[in-house]
């Protein structure tokens, strides 16, 4: 399969991050207009991750710069765990966590190189960061990490849309060298290595309503919009690879 031993620049990876996250004007760095569509997705994701936490569990947030996840009551979960490989965002996540008392251990940490024991995590989740990954190296990491029946949750964006991959050449400073959204390979990929895989796609269709009303969408049409796309999923199922993005949740 290709492209997935593709070698990454881990020093470049953390010093752009480290000059996002140190300069507060270049935070916003997005998509704009478009990332209000991104409600739907977060709500799945975290109703996903809320389904599996417990204050017995222990999970763990791969890449987390400065996201709140962590920081969600998620059903008292004790055992929290977050790793990115930019210092300034730990820094800031460990004073944050401290000044509003909530027990959660950062670590800067390469996602290819997890310093944990076999079997210690009940999920491990992320957003946007296995597409600045080496698959190959960092599936097998996150399932040695996994206790038996361990979950893995990931939002990632599709590189499959000839129109998105326009734009992304076209706005090269939102991202990094290295990063690769996903294609059909890294997805079967997933499906390889994990015993139970589910992907389910967001923003198809949808992804005209910010280029023609910006972020003053109308709640009913972009519902109406949503609809469609599950219904375009449903009746030519391979529409759905040319989203913007997915949710993938699997099992060890």
């Amino acid at each position: 399969m290709k492209n997935h031993s593709r070698d990454i620049d881990i020093q470049n990876e953390k010093k752009f991050h480290n000059d996002i996250f140190k300069d507060t004007s270049k935070r916003d760095i997005s998509v704009g207009k478009f990332y209000i569509l991104q409600n739907a997705i977060l709500k799945q994701f975290h109703k996903e991750i809320n389904k599996l936490v417990d204050n017995g569990v222990t999970i763990i947030e791969i890449g987390c710069g400065l996201n709140d996840t962590l920081f969600l009551p998620l059903n008292n979960c004790q055992n929290r765990y977050g790793i990115d490989i930019s210092e300034v965002a730990i820094e800031e996540q460990k004073n944050k966590a401290k000044s509003v008392g909530i027990n959660i251990t950062f670590f800067v940490m390469d996602a290819h190189k997890l310093d944990f024991k076999d079997a210690t995590f009940d999920l491990v989740f992320g957003k946007s960061i296995l597409h600045h990954l080496n698959l190959e190296k960092a599936l097998p990491e996150f399932w040695r990490i996994l206790k038996p029946n361990g979950k893995l949750i990931f939002i990632e964006s599709l590189g499959i849309n000839p129109l998105i991959n326009i734009f992304r050449k076209k706005t090269p400073e939102l991202r990094t060298v290295d990063e690769k959204p996903f294609d059909l390979n890294d997805l079967r990929l997933i499906r390889s290595v994990y015993s139970s895989v589910n992907f389910i796609f967001f923003d198809l269709l949808t992804l005209v309503l910010p280029v023609l009303f910006g972020n003053e969408i109308n709640k009913h049409l972009l519902s109406a919009f949503r609809k469609l796309d599950s219904f375009l999923f449903t009746v030519l199922p391979f529409s759905k690879y040319y989203s913007w993005q997915v949710l993938i949740v699997a099992a060890k």
